[in-house]
């Protein structure tokens, strides 16, 4: 067997992954969102591109389609932006799960 380093490609460090678990209801006190937004923004460092999840009351979404609520993610080296077709609704749970690069 062998083993290797892993390595952040934008900044070409040694790093290591870690994932993160964000979680809320619309309508609550300290909701990431409030009834009727669309975008979502999470500032966290280095958030992996193509990592991202998003449960609504239990059940993931699907990305980009126009069907039902689904959402797309874009990606920079400080935030992570979730754009959901379809306004937030009071009560909806949201649970989203990704990963990103931390430092050595």
């Amino acid at each position: 067997g062998g083993s290797g380093a892993i390595v952040n490609p934008t900044t070409g460090t040694a790093t290591s992954l870690t994932g993160v678990f964000v979680q809320f209801r619309i309508g609550e006190p300290g909701a990431l969102m409030i009834e009727g937004e669309t975008v979502l923004t999470l500032t966290y460092d280095d958030p992996i591109n193509g990592t991202a999840s998003v449960d609504l009351d239990g059940i993931e979404l699907p990305q980009d389609d126009n069907f039902q609520i689904s959402y797309t993610v874009s990606y920079s080296t400080t935030t992570m932006v979730i754009t959901f077709n379809q306004g937030v609704i009071n009560n909806q749970l949201y649970q989203i799960r990704f990963l990103r690069f931390i430092p050595l």
